[in-house]
């Protein structure tokens, strides 16, 4: 009897002192959120019933404030989750000299911005820069924008800058033309913001020598004219000195156009006058010769009428009627 209940005693504390694998947890496989086993929970094989591990977030996301990270397994079965994970936010990058960035969305874990360079600079580099784990990826750079050297314009010559080897944005390249030329528009170009030079170039055209206008065109209006030819010889190289142009004066196209239009209109009229004289002279010669022919014709008829009214007084014959008349 002693013996039997030594041995139920012995197997009832080895029931007690020997884990129940009912007890046991498995390895919690089915964590949501974003949230993951840490590497020591990850090495384990076991997870008798009273087994703490701890969970961490995953990458590219941070825990939130007052959220629990660790589970408990009790009687087979674990704890509830209460860890809370949130996507990492990078924050807006700094600005760098003449760079500035353009949020596309967010800045949170897995967004990207694009990189921007101010005008007159080119973008060396990645355009985008994503936020990761370890924040921003990329590392672009601005850099000034440069020009080739300048062009060369026909009968011209670059008078600044003094050196033409490392141009830059805004730099102005001024050009001279060669004597006897003179520039058709603009006498400089500037690099631009492309590293082009600015359109149009500048083009060195022959100087034109204008002539002067004809003296006695410009000089003398019609009553001068007319004047000057009464003048003496010494008035009218006195007239002709005083009325010169200054020869460092341009006359202007619309005044000699206005001078010839004003002689040609005197020419017109004088040619007109002359016609016309020459008319009334011919009109007045003619009339005068028809009136000359009846008057000589009246003057012998008249004659006659006083020899015979002669006769009618005095007898006369025909023999001295006759001389009488040839007298006359």
């Amino acid at each position: 009897m002693t013996w039997e209940r030594l041995l139920l005693s012995a197997v009832t504390l080895s029931l007690i002192l020997t884990p129940s694998k009912g007890a046991e947890c498995e390895e919690p496989t089915n964590l949501e959120g974003n949230v993951v086993l840490t590497d020591d929970a990850r090495l384990k094989n076991n997870f008798p019933s009273g087994t703490i591990i701890t969970l961490e977030c995953a990458n590219g996301y941070v825990t939130t404030d007052g959220s629990t990270n660790t589970i408990t397994c009790t009687n087979g079965k674990w704890s509830k989750v209460e860890l809370d994970c949130k996507k990492k936010d990078c924050g807006q990058p700094k600005d760098s000299p003449n760079l500035r960035y353009e949020v596309q969305t967010d800045t949170l874990f897995g967004s990207y911005i694009r990189a921007v360079c101010d005008t007159g600079y080119e973008l060396q580099g990645p355009t985008f820069r994503q936020c990761l784990a370890t924040g921003w990826v990329g590392r672009p750079r601005c850099v000034l924008v440069t020009c080739k050297s300048p062009p060369e314009i026909e009968n011209s010559v670059i008078s600044g800058p003094l050196s033409t080897e490392d141009i830059k944005f805004n730099d102005t390249i001024e050009y001279s033309c060669k004597d006897g030329y003179t520039f058709n528009g603009s006498s400089s170009i500037y690099c631009d913001e492309h590293g082009k030079y600015s359109k149009p170039l500048p083009v060195c055209v022959e100087q034109r020598t204008t002539t002067q206008p004809n003296e006695a065109t410009t000089a003398f209006s019609p009553t001068e004219t007319e004047q000057y030819t009464e003048k003496q010889p010494d008035e009218a190289i006195k007239t002709t000195a005083e009325g010169r142009p200054d020869d460092h004066s341009t006359s202007q196209p619309t005044q000699t156009a206005h001078t010839n239009d004003d002689m040609m209109m005197i020419v017109t009229v004088v040619i007109v006058i002359c016609v016309l004289c020459v008319l009334l002279f011919a009109c007045v010669s003619w009339i005068y010769s028809k009136r000359g022919s009846y008057t000589t014709g009246e003057d012998l008829r008249t004659k006659e009428e006083l020899l015979l009214d002669q006769c009618q007084s005095v007898e006369c014959t025909p023999t001295s009627f006759n001389q009488t008349a040839s007298v006359r």
